[in-house]
């Protein structure tokens, strides 16, 4: 037995309305290198914590999903026992951020309320060389969430609390 544990987050990447065919250049090599990842875990300890393309996401950049001059990357797993996150994750996710052309990250750990967040330099400059380059340099920080209980005024603007006083109640059974 053990505990699950939530891990999930987005690799954001560099997208330009005005330079189309970069824009496209750049979420065709993501798009490779997803492709590149082990297709499925292992049981075996060599292979955990386990990162697999299955994990992954790569939001078109127009099309089916909200964007707003970004292209999203997002990812999830549930992991055993993963109660901080484990310095082979954080290793093996490094790893595949040296190879994807993005310009900042975030992972969030739900047991523990823990996020890491990295930052690119010079992202769109290389994403946008032909062919494009991945970052050399970033920084991660890393951030303790509140689980701090608030209104729900607080956390949803007031246009649905008003929208939500005109829907049907649910009706007891």
């Amino acid at each position: 037995m053990g505990v699950e544990v939530v891990i999930h987050g987005f690799i954001n990447c560099p997208f330009d309305f005005g330079r189309h065919e970069e824009s496209r250049r750049v979420f065709e090599h993501n798009i490779e290198v997803i492709q590149s990842l082990p297709k499925e875990a292992h049981n075996d300890d060599d292979d955990y914590p386990f990162i697999v393309r299955s994990m992954f996401n790569v939001h078109p950049p127009k099309g089916i999903v909200p964007y707003y001059g970004s292209n999203l990357i997002t990812f999830g797993g549930v992991y055993k026992n993963m109660y901080h996150f484990e310095s082979d994750w954080i290793c093996r996710f490094e790893q595949i951020l040296t190879r994807l052309c993005w310009k900042e990250s975030s992972v969030f750990n739900e047991f523990s309320s823990l996020r890491c967040d990295w930052k690119a330099e010079k992202a769109y400059e290389l994403a946008f060389a032909d062919p494009p380059s991945p970052p050399l340099k970033w920084s991660l920080t890393t951030f303790q969430l509140s689980s701090r209980l608030i209104p729900f005024q607080e956390a949803v603007d007031a246009i649905y609390s008003s929208l939500a006083r005109d829907r049907p109640k649910p009706v007891d059974k």
